[in-house]
């Protein structure tokens, strides 16, 4: 697990599922990610969110809110 925290210590951009990120959360934090996307922020629990939040976090991103119609 050393080797991929290196890798992911040099990623500009990590991707994992909400259920990665809590599986991998020691990972995440040893990352310090600043800024947190989450896609489908209306199908997730924020329990699952919060799993993906360090204290390096500075900017939360939550997309996909079903609950928003916009009217064209």
């Amino acid at each position: 697990m050393c080797e991929d925290k290196n890798v992911l210590e040099k990623a500009k951009v990590v991707g994992m599922t909400t259920t990665g990120a809590a599986k991998h959360q020691d990972v995440l934090l040893g990352i310090k990610p600043k800024i947190v996307v989450v896609e489908e922020a209306a199908e997730v629990l924020e329990a699952h969110i919060t799993t993906a939040l360090g204290p390096a976090c500075e900017q939360l991103i939550l997309i996909g809110n079903s609950l928003i119609h916009m009217k064209i």
